[in-house]
């Protein structure tokens, strides 16, 4: 009995496969946040120079301000990880605390909120 499937159509699917998953892990950021940050740097190392400073900035495409679409900040999006560092962030400048609302992802690209350390 001879297969329906042709085997070079079966390469070319497992190919497209293959390149598509490693294209969509290159496109997530690593983003930090720590106490001694500022929200001005582009968030890209965990150091006090790198980091930005609030969760909800980071979250929310306010921090670098410039740097991003049409000279606003720079937004997190689905498939990006925020690391938090250890320490009490005060997110509250507005009476909100920390926010988390009407940030989406899809179900194979998450947005990630994780601690650096374990606790």
């Amino acid at each position: 009995m001879k297969s329906a499937v042709k085997p070079n159509a079966l390469l070319r699917a497992a190919m497209l496969g293959f390149f598509s998953f490693f294209l969509v892990a290159a496109s997530a950021t690593k983003y930090y946040v720590r106490t001694d940050g500022n929200n001005n740097n582009n968030g890209l190392s965990n150091t006090p120079t790198g980091a930005w400073k609030s969760v909800n900035d980071a979250l929310y495409g306010y921090c670098n301000w410039g740097a991003g679409p049409n000279g606003q900040g720079v937004p997190m999006l689905p498939g990006d990880t925020l690391f938090v560092n250890d320490g009490v962030f005060v997110e509250d400048g507005y009476g909100y605390g920390l926010k988390i609302d009407g940030i989406n992802g899809t179900n194979t690209n998450r947005f990630v909120l994780k601690s650096i350390n374990k606790w």
